[in-house]
Parts: structure tokens; sequence; C-alpha cells
């Protein structure tokens, strides 16, 4: 491991929060820094309107936002200003950094040439966070199948089963053949759970003077 990001990525104050967590468990981080086992935090301008162009987390507050009602950019105002945190955090499947300007192709080959035993050390240091881990509700695995991924999959679903947490796999949140709508379908009764999480954050830390948009 290096000096890398958090092996978890979680909203301002999300760390020391104890509402419940929707788990958003991408292909890997698109990026050339690695990762370290411990929790950081993404978004740090949302505060400030400046709502960035990560394009997984982007597409993440949509799929919860239409399964809530409410938009992208709504969504993330509510939870950076208005709560200060959020039941969305992020998660990846493979320990090995990938900066996006790598082909799709590039990067399928180089997922299936990660170790077995590499995938297993990623996997139990992003468990071994047994605190945050006991607040998952709900883990998305978005666009494992198929993308050179087989070591990891089994070994994540073994650790979601271990810690009792429901799962379900959709397809790429960043593919654009693929619509909203197809991804709350493949979530099927899972979907269900993202409500309840939201309803439970909402109530409790949104309250109608804190309300922004």
């Amino acid at each position: 491991m290096s000096n890398g990001e958090g092996n978890i990525l979680v909203l301002e104050e999300t760390k020391s929060t104890d509402h419940g967590i929707i788990l958003f468990i991408g292909r890997e981080p698109n990026n050339t820094l690695g990762t370290d086992s411990r929790i950081d935090g993404y978004g740090h301008q949302w505060r400030d309107g400046r709502l960035g162009d990560v394009q997984f987390w982007n597409n993440s507050y949509s799929l919860c936002g239409k399964i809530t009602g409410y938009h992208c950019g709504a969504l993330k105002l509510l939870c950076a200003k208005g709560a200060g945190c959020s039941p969305i955090a992020y998660a990846d499947l493979s320990p090995l950094s990938l900066d996006k300007a790598t082909s799709s192709y590039r990067k399928i080959k180089l997922r299936s040439a990660v170790a077995e035993d590499d995938y297993r050390a990623h996997i139990a240091d992003i468990f071994s966070h047994e605190q945050f881990i006991k607040r998952v509700k709900l883990a998305v695995c978005a666009g494992h199948k198929g993308a050179g991924l087989d070591k990891g999959i089994p070994l994540l679903e073994r650790h979601l089963e271990q810690a009792s947490i429901p799962y379900c796999h959709i397809d790429s949140l960043n593919s654009t053949q693929v619509t909203i709508d197809h991804r709350v379908q493949q979530m099927g009764d899972k979907a269900g759970i993202v409500s309840d999480v939201f309803d439970d954050f909402f109530q409790r830390y949104l309250p109608a003077d804190r309300q922004v948009g």
C-alpha cells in the first residue's frame, strides 16, 4: 500500500456520524495515487455549490436521487450544505489504480493480471474498518462483471455475506449505454433499502430549517 487516498471515501463528517450507509463499490481508483487503509473524504467543494465532475460520484447520486425523488445536484447540496454528511460512501474492488486515460481493453488485461492474494488483502483492508462497515446497509457493486475482476468478485461477496450486508450487482455507473431506470431494475428489491436509508437520514439530519436548494 502507498500513502495514496483512503480505501473508503465519505462526505465531510460522515465518519463521525452514525446513520446508515449505501456503499458503492467501483472497479478501481481512476488516478495514479494508489490507496491506503484509511477513511478519506470526497466532494470537498460541494458546500460552495461547485459540485464537481467525477462521473462515478455524479452517477451514484443520480441513481439514489432517482429512487428518492431528487436530481443529482439537489441531493448533493442537501447532503453537503444541509447535513454535512451523506449516506453515500465509496470503495473499489481492485487494489490497482488505473488512470482514466488507460484504454478499456488495457484496463481489463491489467485487472485480470492482479493476483488473487492482492485482491484478498485489499478487500480485507476495506472491511477492517469494522465500526464503519457495521453501518453499511447495502453494497452496490457497479460494473464488476465482464471487466476482468473475476478473481475479486467472489472474495468481495464472501466478505459481504460474512458481514450480513445485502448487495446487488449493476452495470457500470459510467456507461452511457445503460439508463438509470435499467440500473434501478437491476437492483430489484434492494432499491427499497436505499429509500429506507435516505428516509431515516433526512428525518435525522435535515429538518425543515436546514433544507437547502
